[in-house]
């Protein structure tokens, strides 16, 4: 295709995003400028995986030597999820979207998180920071630190957990998966939200080698009663 330009691909998220709101009934009805759109997109998407390439390798190396359980996973964002985060926030821009080629580091804690993140600040164009791990967001609990580095003029997204917040984030993905809730974005049963963000809670805790307060641990109790159902079949 030719060179893209950001008008386009900002075109392109907004119709698909208005198509995946509001779907024809008969796949017959599908205008030509509904698969020109998803060619625009997915040659956007593609035009990350270069970028992603020349990211991997570093990233590897620093989380090695900061001594890291595992090595760095990467990923592009399928299409579908593309198209339903450009639903979900229709003030998104797609050509600004951060996270279509995105990297994962699992490390021990936050030394070795601030050790990588480092490395990252001193030899990588950053263009935007996010630390989610002393608050964690406020509509899921989930923790990380979100690094946006700028490769061949396009984003990559790193993130950087702790073992124990790969865990939760596991566990939330899989049980939001096995229910049918994309409870990772915070929508789901409100009691089952709320017991994620404040099992989040009580491992920020554990992780700094804080003890939960009894007022604290007793409405975690209460709420694990009340999503018990949640996982009966387990």
């Amino acid at each position: 295709m030719p060179e893209l330009s950001k008008g386009q691909v900002n075109r392109a998220g907004e119709y698909l995003s208005d198509w995946w709101k509001t779907p024809p009934a008969d796949e017959a009805e599908l205008e030509p400028a509904f698969f020109e759109h998803v060619n625009v997109v997915l040659e956007w998407r593609d035009q990350h995986s270069y970028p992603l390439s020349l990211t991997m390798p570093g990233l590897r190396n620093w989380v090695e030597n900061a001594g890291g359980p595992t090595r760095p996973a990467q990923r592009l964002k399928q299409l579908q999820t593309i198209v339903e985060k450009c639903a979900r926030h229709p003030g998104m821009k797609l050509a600004r979207m951060q996270d279509i080629a995105g990297c994962r580091a699992v490390l021990s804690d936050d030394a070795q998180i601030d050790e990588v993140a480092q490395r990252i600040r001193d030899h990588w164009d950053v263009d935007r920071c996010v630390d989610y791990r002393s608050q964690g967001r406020s509509d899921t609990g989930y923790r990380g630190l979100h690094l946006m580095v700028v490769k061949r003029e396009r984003i990559v997204e790193i993130q950087l957990r702790s073992s124990s917040q790969q865990d939760w984030a596991e566990v939330v993905a899989a049980t939001g998966s096995r229910l049918g809730y994309p409870l990772k974005d915070g929508i789901g049963p409100p009691e089952l939200v709320q017991y994620f963000k404040m099992a989040s809670n009580l491992l920020r805790l554990q992780e700094l080698g804080q003890a939960a307060d009894e007022g604290l641990t007793e409405i975690f109790q209460k709420l694990r009663e009340e999503v018990r159902p949640y996982f009966a079949d387990r």
